[in-house]
């Protein structure tokens, strides 16, 4: 059961997003289908598309570590995938991080599932894409087919957000539209993305009341509705070319949604930077006091378990803990979520200072000479003193060169980049912030998955209730909330209930060590479990025969 209210209401409960983390598997299966169909057709636009992808992560691609056939791992193609939305659209792909049963290494679903959460896409995408091909790994241009299918399935779910804007609104699909019709229907489209307002079961009037709402009490919606508006003045066409052009518009304001959320990325740097306990890219946790950045959420609210779980804390002195700034910068607890397949992050500098040694190498290892002159190079460049430049050569003293995507060059680059660059962990993290942590092996605990989730619907409550805590009750429920069952249908063996009821169990005991037990929380769970206890059942049948 996900909780869904219409109108003001819907800011206010445990997860405005949740009606919206789940995806239709036949759609899914359909998608991969057509991307691999229409790669065999020359002249069709998919086949430019994979070109120009494949192009784009030729250089990622030729330093990654591959297997007898010149082929990727699971482990690896994920790096890749992540740094390829990240770099181009500062997106980070929900499902993609090597936690959980997101990543269980036979991703079959039952016929009779029809819903699946977002988080199990990727691994769904990759193994329907395996099972085509016939293949049990990846080459480039099949990597590229891959992420062309997330590309074309992220702006599938656009149009139907799209058409659902134009409904509610009672804007006409086709023809011209008068400028006040664009902004109505953008106005609902974006309380949808950014603040998961549930289109389907409401008004116009719920919309009109929202907006209004948030245009008087909501920093960040003032702020980011300026934003839109600068995006539609380079766009003047857009009223006349029908749905098009609105499309247009939309997918222009998604794909620089990073530019809004990186003023409050680089507040939260400068203000940790300043901190009087600041020293080699750590702060102590007692300077960390809650703050508000003007237009964005609270900032320093997590607390040390949290953080501990996040992997952002050095803990070499226990009485005396610090943050480690890029591990915290690079978390989840600075991005915002999307209705859509993935959430916006800050901009981790360290993959720039990687794709640098990537472009110079265009090698899995390099000597400790090319990681220098890389280094050095640019109008930015880092000269190393004598001290680092011989910590550098002890890493490569044993064969002359180091691998680039492992955990010595990793500890290395933070030694030297204390600030850009993320310091790996010995322990797992739901937060993988390096190359080595990206590809590590995945677990098997669907309860990593669910903290996950957890913690991406707890950023998103900061922000939609930013600046509203003063909001009376009458207020909240202004309009007649309304709360909807969307039952996300799955088929479970009951043999397996033993293994359910652990599970979910194992959930609550999660939700009871983060404080967070609504039963909005505890419904949600159990829809991903079941289809966490899909892909198992999938996985063993594969096995036995």
């Amino acid at each position: 059961a996900v909780e869904s209210k219409r109108g003001i209401a819907n800011l206010f409960v445990a997860d405005p997003m949740g009606a919206h983390e789940f995806a239709s598997r036949l759609s899914l299966e359909r998608s991969v289908r057509a991307e691999l169909a229409a790669t065999a057709i020359p002249t069709s636009a998919v086949v430019g598309k994979t070109k120009r992808i494949e192009e784009e992560i030729k250089p990622l691609w030729s330093v990654m570590p591959k297997n007898e056939h010149g082929r990727i791992t699971n482990n690896t193609h994920r790096y890749i995938v992540h740094r390829y939305f990240r770099e181009k659209y500062g997106w980070s792909i929900k499902g993609l991080e090597p936690v959980g049963a997101s990543w269980l290494k036979v991703a079959t679903v039952t016929t009779g599932v029809k819903q699946m959460s977002k988080y199990t896409v990727p691994a769904y995408l990759h193994q329907e894409l395996l099972g085509l091909t016939g293949t049990d790994d990846l080459d480039i241009h099949r990597l590229a087919i891959l992420i062309s299918t997330i590309e074309h399935v992220i702006r599938a779910e656009m149009m139907s957000y799209v058409y659902d804007a134009h409904r509610v609104m009672q804007v006409r699909i086709s023809g011209p539209k008068t400028q006040r019709e664009v902004d109505d229907v953008i106005s609902a489209f974006m309380l949808l993305y950014a603040f998961g307002s549930n289109l389907e079961i409401s008004t116009k009037r719920d919309i009109e009341n929202s907006t209004r709402f948030l245009q008087a009490n909501h920093k960040g919606w003032q702020q980011l509705h300026a934003r839109i508006q600068d995006v539609k003045k380079n766009r003047p066409d857009v009223a006349t070319n029908g749905f098009d052009g609105v499309m247009g518009l939309a997918t222009a304001i998604t794909q620089n949604y990073r530019d809004w959320h990186s003023p409050t990325c680089r507040d939260a740097r400068e203000r940790l930077l300043a901190m009087p306990s600041y020293k080699d890219g750590r702060v102590s946790v007692l300077d960390l006091i809650p703050v508000r950045v003007p237009g964005s959420r609270l900032l320093f609210t997590e607390a040390q378990d949290y953080l501990r779980h996040l992997g952002t804390l050095d803990e070499t002195n226990a009485s005396n803990p610090r943050l480690i700034v890029p591990n915290y910068l690079a978390s989840q607890a600075l991005c915002l979520t999307t209705a859509s397949y993935y959430t916006v992050c800050c901009h981790n500098p360290c993959e720039d200072i990687m794709a640098k040694l990537e472009h110079a190498t265009g090698e899995p290892s390099a000597t400790a000479d090319q990681i220098a002159s890389a280094l050095a190079e640019g109008g930015a460049g880092r000269l190393l003193t004598e001290a680092e430049r011989a910590s550098l050569d002890a890493l490569t003293a044993n064969n002359s060169r180091v691998v680039l995507h492992e955990r010595p060059l990793a500890m290395w680059l933070h030694s030297i980049f204390p600030v850009d660059c993320p310091m790996p962990r010995d322990h797992e993290t739901i937060n993988p912030k390096t190359a080595d942590e990206w590809m590590a092996d995945p677990g098997s605990n669907v309860q990593d998955t669910e903290e996950l989730m957890l913690e991406i619907s707890e950023n998103l409550v900061r922000y939609t209730t930013l600046g509203l805590e003063g909001v009376d009750e009458a207020t909240k429920q202004e309009e007649a909330a309304e709360v909807m069952d969307d039952i996300v249908e799955v088929i479970v063996d009951p043999s397996s209930r033993q293994l359910q009821e652990s599970q979910e169990e194992s959930v609550m005991t999660s939700y009871r060590r983060f404080g967070l037990g609504s039963l909005f929380q505890i419904a949600a769970s159990f829809s991903l479990l079941a289809s966490m206890l899909v892909l198992c059942l999938a996985m063993i049948r594969t096995v036995m025969s």
